[in-house]
């Protein structure tokens, strides 16, 4: 029978969720010897990602990928976790920053499956896609 990496993230959160640091340290040992020993290792990757997303479900954070062409300001970063927050109803938005030397200007933000292009080609994009329609 083979075990699903949401279950393993699931008995995971469960064993460290509100668990003091030394009973975290134990769990954490204890799951990557049961892994090893069902040789279940190779799902590792799995796991955490689904135990990042249970987690966060759990907590009401939001995690968002920005990638830009330079540095966002302290103030940028304000603003924009303030508008994560408001437009997913959640307490926290944790902001991944990428720079990509590839955008001219803007940025692009992912968070899950979702993408907003604000990016200068992006813009021109929607653009044109607008004026042919």
């Amino acid at each position: 029978m083979k075990i699903s990496s949401a279950h393993l993230a699931q008995v995971l959160l469960e064993a460290t969720d509100e668990a003091t640091e030394v009973e975290t340290k134990k769990a954490v040992k204890q799951f990557g010897t049961y892994l090893k020993r069902k040789r279940l290792t190779k799902q590792l990757p799995q796991i955490l990602g689904a135990y990042r997303k249970l987690y966060d479900q759990k907590h009401s954070i939001v995690e968002a990928e920005v990638r830009s062409q330079s540095r966002m300001s302290e103030a940028t970063k304000t603003s924009l976790r303030s508008a994560l927050k408001k437009r997913y109803g959640v307490k926290e938005a944790h902001i991944l920053e990428l720079l990509d030397e590839r955008l001219i200007a803007g940025f692009k933000i992912q968070v899950g499956d979702e993408v907003y292009d604000g990016s200068v080609k992006g813009r021109l994009e929607a653009l044109r896609r607008e004026l042919v329609a």
